[in-house]
């Protein structure tokens, strides 16, 4: 059983639930993470120096079973994972395949490269995985790099094709330059040149040659200060990479947020009151409300700023209710719990650069805020009875959309897990600023998903929900929730900035959720048919298609 299917509720089958068009990936694809099983499990005993005997017996099953399961014969029943992760000293999800998978979408973003168009690799990122792994992440690694390169130049480019500063000066070194030729012309060409304009003519090539040294000095440290240097991998994606193998829970932070509330408000979720209270008195922080034309738009980050000399942390007074709730726990929780969140980044092997353990103590930081002010069990429980409702939950919990969105995808608990929820926020741009994928739902990378997925079509409605059942060419099927919302503008004249948030889980799940109510989700034609992205899609008829596939997929589904 993976991790798509483990304590989950299948619908029965009747008008409410929904029918496939394909079938799952098979289990015993490279991918699909039992087959791979029974090798790994086999080949890290040997490792370990653990007989198959002794294995067993930990585990509390017969060696004949575990013999199977190391052949491939038998699927491992899901109770054996947590057990056989202990014993064998790894993750579960080094063992259910999921690191698997990932890496596989991320070589399949990587073939979808218009400069790799003419290589069949996507049919391949799965055996290339399974034979190879770390062949597939130096590829990926050395892609990253690539990327990051690629936009440091296009930035450069734009910045010498269109920075006032560089046009000026190359035109005035040419004007410099002209009339030093000129006067070095004269003095020789002209031997009767009197000693007047002689010396004339020496202080213009002096006078010239030095505005020209100043010019070119001036170039080289437009130069200097471009900012051109790039890592193998960007800071954001190492704690990109260090939240998903965490799959979006920390169960430290649960455990540290949840002492750190009953300091702060014994008696529930803590309030402003309570939050600024505990500020003030215990943390020595001076808790302000600012005018924003009082404010440095500098200093500003998510409408607050924390000035640590003289411990003042200042708050627009525009600011919506809902985020500076938030920066108020998301300080609390910086400032007592900075030991351990600083362990957990200084820990793992993926942040890899301080800024990337700066990044994740930030992200962490943030984490622990949600923690804080909505308690896991009583969140999840106030989520299962309202249906999953976020703009209830919102309500509920004084807290933005976005926030609740963020909560629902970390209810990963082991035996007290939620619906399982992917998260994606995008600009109108489709630039992704922040991903949350599922096994089974890869998210985008670098560039664009398909235009017709719900966080897409949101910001035709800002402030309205958008549902989508989602359909993809291999059979999966996704319930989308999406809307887009704006940033709080601070002046009438400021211009609007909109995002657009969702969140997804499978489509065996809507039943659970208040976003299936009133859907057939067994009619015909209500599913819409999306791919992951143009390049990566096999629907070769569809009339939205703004890229051309980069391969051509046998019994692809195509749209009706």
């Amino acid at each position: 059983m993976n991790e798509n299917t483990r304590n989950r509720t299948v619908p029965s089958p009747g008008p409410r639930s929904l029918r496939r068009t394909a079938t799952r990936p098979a289990e015993n694809s490279p991918l699909g993470g039992q087959a791979a099983i029974g090798l790994k499990i086999r080949e890290r005993r040997a490792k370990l120096g653990i007989s198959q005997t002794e294995l067993a017996e930990r585990l509390g099953i017969s060696p004949s079973y575990l013999n199977l399961i190391e052949r491939n014969k038998r699927n491992i029943a899901a109770r054996l994972m947590p057990g056989l992760a202990q014993h064998l000293r790894v993750d579960v999800e080094w063992l259910d395949g999921e690191s698997e998978r990932r890496l596989a979408q991320e070589l399949r973003e990587l073939a979808g490269d218009p400069i790799l168009r003419n290589f069949d690799l996507d049919s391949s990122a799965s055996d290339l995985v399974a034979r190879s792994p770390e062949w597939a992440r130096a590829l990926v690694t050395l892609y990253r790099a690539y990327m990051n390169r690629s936009q440091a130049v296009a930035a450069l480019s734009d910045r010498l094709n269109q920075d006032p500063y560089l046009g000026d000066a190359v035109h005035t070194m040419l004007t410099k330059i002209t009339a030093i030729r000129s006067a070095a012309e004269i003095l020789e060409t002209v031997p009767d040149l009197d000693e007047p304009e002689r010396t004339r003519f020496q202080s213009v090539l002096f006078k010239e040659s030095t505005n020209l040294s100043g010019i070119a000095e001036g170039i080289a440290q437009f130069f200097d200060t471009a900012d051109t240097d790039t890592a193998a991998m960007t800071p954001a994606e190492e704690v990109d990479d260090f939240i998903v193998a965490r799959d979006n829970y920390i169960e430290e932070l649960e455990e540290v947020a949840g002492a750190l509330r009953a300091e702060v408000d014994p008696f529930g979720a803590p309030s402003d009151s309570r939050m600024t209270e505990f500020l003030e008195r215990r943390l020595g922080v001076t808790v302000r409300f600012v005018r924003d034309s009082a404010m440095e738009a500098g200093k500003l980050w998510n409408q607050v700023h924390f000035e640590p000399e003289t411990r003042t942390f200042s708050i627009l007074e525009s600011a919506a209710g809902s985020s500076y709730r938030f920066q108020l726990a998301r300080l609390i929780c910086r400032l007592r719990l900075g030991d351990p969140i600083r362990r957990l980044a200084n820990a793992s092997p993926l942040l890899r650069s301080a800024e990337a353990r700066e990044r994740a103590s930030g992200a962490m930081a943030s984490y622990a805020a949600a923690c804080l002010l909505m308690p896991y069990d009583a969140f999840r429980a106030a989520a299962e009875d309202a249906r999953y409702d976020i703009e209830f939950l919102a309500r509920k919990y004084g807290a933005s959309f976005e926030q609740i969105c963020h909560r629902l995808v970390s209810l990963k608990r082991p035996g007290s897990e939620g619906v399982p929820f992917a998260f994606m926020r995008t600009d109108p741009a489709g630039f992704v600023t922040k991903r949350m994928p599922l096994p089974r739902l890869p998210l985008p990378r670098y560039g664009n998903a398909c235009p017709l997925w719900a966080v897409y079509n949101a910001f035709q409605t800002p402030g309205a929900i958008c549902r989508q059942i989602a359909d993809f060419p291999n059979g999966e099927r996704f319930l989308f929730v999406a809307r887009a919302q704006g940033k709080v503008q601070h002046r009438f004249n400021a211009p609007r900035h909109l995002v657009s948030v969702m969140v997804a889980c499978d489509a065996l799940y809507a039943d659970r959720t208040i976003y299936a109510d009133g859907l057939d989700l067994s009619a015909p034609g209500l599913a819409v048919p999306v791919g992951p992205s143009c390049r990566l899609c096999a629907r070769r008829a569809c009339i939205y298609r703004e890229e051309a596939p980069i391969h051509e997929v046998a019994g692809a589904v195509t749209p009706s």
